[in-house]
């Protein structure tokens, strides 16, 4: 889909100045296409930076999400059960989640972006012996 919209948009950037001589199209290939304007600067629209969603704001590197889970479970209500618990517990933040590349149903305790952070939450399910892992 957004392929289909930046070759629209690049065809439509040709099409309204390649009669008037002002934008011509350097170069293209899979990934970049680069139109050059006459007396400016050259327009570079790259497909890579618009299909990938998986960069930060500030495109250092892929978002990972880490997921301090208490149980998984084939049966989604056995999951639900364990949430309940949980927050009984005080685990405020769980919530059942379904990973897609899995049919399990996860016991989600919570999610962090960095390493570091989930070490206090991971110390705290151990004092209380609950079993946990982490899936990033």
């Amino acid at each position: 889909m957004i392929l289909k919209i930046v070759m629209y948009l690049g065809f439509a950037i040709f099409e309204l100045f390649h009669n008037s001589n002002l934008i011509i199209p350097e170069y293209s290939n899979s990934n970049l296409i680069r139109y050059n304007i006459k007396g400016k600067n050259a327009i570079e629209i790259s497909i890579n930076s618009l299909n990938d969603t998986t960069k930060t704001s500030d495109s250092i590197g892929p978002i990972v999400i880490y997921y301090v889970i208490a149980g998984s479970f084939l049966v989604p209500k056995n999951a639900e059960t364990q949430v309940q618990k949980l927050k009984l517990l005080g685990f405020k933040k769980c919530y059942k989640y379904n990973f897609p590349d899995t049919e399990y149903y996860s016991a989600v305790v919570d999610t962090f972006k960095l390493e570091s952070e989930y070490i206090e939450l991971t110390e705290k399910l151990q004092k209380m012996n609950i079993e946990y892992f982490i899936k990033n």
